[in-house]
């Protein structure tokens, strides 16, 4: 069953390194040690790609399908953004919701 496009396709930013700071996200999430307004504004994306996760999608999936990404276009920039997306899904839930396992 087909994952649904949840953010409409964007041009690719004209800098890697260039952090998101609107929907569709195309950079690299914030690396504070505080929730931030990224985080909070974008709580729901980040439940999205835990769930999917924790269903078992895979990164290339998880790129494709959540963030849009044209994976035969610039896979390693998808692998990387969707990465650091999850990993800081993991850490701000971590950080709201303590006692969850």
């Amino acid at each position: 069953m087909s994952k649904p496009d949840l953010l409409a396709k964007h041009p690719s930013l004209p800098s890697r390194e260039r952090h998101a700071s609107v929907v569709p996200l195309r950079g690299l999430p914030p690396e504070d040690n505080a929730i931030t307004t990224y985080d909070t504004r974008n709580l729901s994306l980040y439940m999205c790609l835990l769930v999917n996760e924790e269903d078992g999608a895979g990164i290339d999936e998880i790129a494709a399908g959540i963030f849009g990404f044209d994976l035969a276009r610039d896979r390693e920039w998808a692998v990387r953004v969707t990465i650091s997306h999850l990993r800081r899904a993991r850490w701000v839930v971590d950080q709201l919701f303590p006692w969850i396992d």
